[in-house]
């Protein structure tokens, strides 16, 4: 990501659909060939299920300091006793966000993973993505200093940091999409499985007629189912709204 700039602002992109298919395809092929750093592919699988963003690319990182022709995707961590120059090939996740409301909330709750550490987290568009995808922007891992770099030659302990922080940001990024398949979409929060808080006075309010009959007195019974309902309703309506 030689050309990392500033992310740029969202806009219309009639071909996010059928370009989401694709990249959606490419994606299961990728896991299927057991292609991905295996740290990342949960990360990946994640992004998938999320309707209104697809991944371009994803590196969980590379730190290199091992004799020449180590292997370039190793995920060895820096030796506790090592003091030498350490090549970092840079951990980053590259995707393209659908313009609507959902994909720009989505875009302000990753562009807060800077927030772990802002001298090292960057947030930004990269021109060779935008110009194939619209709409598409990256995080990574690296030194600030080094941020237009797809890697960079760090010391010993700068490398460590770095290591650290790779981990904590990806630790957040999960926690993220986690938070946004969970939520949902608006109004279709819980699925099938949602109330309102008329559904459920109704539903009391049959309750409360086959206790009024056992208690051989129906407009008890009717009351009683009411409250009920009520309460249930007012508890999943509060549900719904957060």
């Amino acid at each position: 990501m030689e050309t990392f700039t500033q992310p740029r602002p969202m806009v219309a992109n009639p071909r996010f659909a059928a370009d989401r298919a694709v990249a959606l395809g490419e994606a299961k092929a990728a896991l299927e060939a057991g292609a991905l750093d295996a740290p990342v592919v949960d990360v990946v699988r994640a992004f998938m299920r999320l309707p209104q963003v697809f991944t371009l690319q994803c590196c969980y990182g590379h730190f290199l300091c091992g004799p020449p022709g180590q292997d370039e995707r190793s995920l060895e961590p820096v030796p506790p006793e090592y003091s030498g120059p350490v090549r970092y090939r840079v951990a980053y996740v590259a995707f393209c966000l659908e313009d609507s409301a959902r994909g720009r909330a989505l875009g302000e709750a990753l562009a807060r993973l800077t927030d772990v550490d802002p001298a090292f987290v960057q947030y930004g568009s990269a021109d060779w993505f935008w110009e194939r995808w619209l709409d598409s922007y990256a995080l990574q891992v690296e030194p600030d200093e080094h941020r237009g770099k797809d890697q960079a030659v760090l010391t010993a302990d700068e490398a460590r940091h770095t290591e650290e922080v790779r981990d904590r940001f990806f630790d957040e990024l999960r926690g993220v999409l986690t938070e946004v398949a969970r939520r949902g979409d608006g109004q279709k929060l819980n699925g099938p499985f949602h109330f309102g808080m008329g559904a459920a006075i109704g539903i009391g309010g049959v309750l409360g007629l086959v206790l009024g009959g056992m208690l051989d007195n129906v407009a008890v019974g009717l009351a009683a189912g009411a409250g009920l309902g009520a309460v249930a309703g007012a508890i999943l309506e509060s549900r719904r709204s957060r």
